[in-house]
């Protein structure tokens, strides 16, 4: 399974674009683009729409490609769990997922 930053990078690469040039197409720092790049960090779903928009791709080649593409080891394991609950149980840890995040 190839990592999102993996897809970024390869993306990037097909385009011709130096990291530079995409990060001032998108409003972003150039290190910023660059962390997406090698796995140091993982964009917002905002921030993959613009990437796609920019690379001329659309956003599923990021994120989706044959399969869902997790950023993290953390991620795969989180989706591996959550397709062995219900729609229900789905939702109440994604409400106890969102009250972590402002805290």
């Amino acid at each position: 399974m190839s990592l999102l930053s993996d897809k970024i990078a390869a993306a990037i690469a097909e385009s011709g674009m130096s990291a530079r040039e995409l990060a001032e197409k998108i409003g972003y720092h150039e290190s910023t683009v660059s962390l997406w790049a090698s796995g140091g960090r993982t964009p917002r779903v905002k921030a993959l729409e613009k990437l796609a928009a920019a690379l001329g791709i659309e956003m599923a080649e990021l994120w989706q490609g044959p399969e869902a593409v997790p950023a993290t080891a953390e991620q795969a394991a989180m989706v591996d769990e959550m397709a062995n609950l219900t729609p229900e149980q789905q939702q109440a840890l994604l409400a106890i997922a969102r009250t972590m995040r402002r805290t």
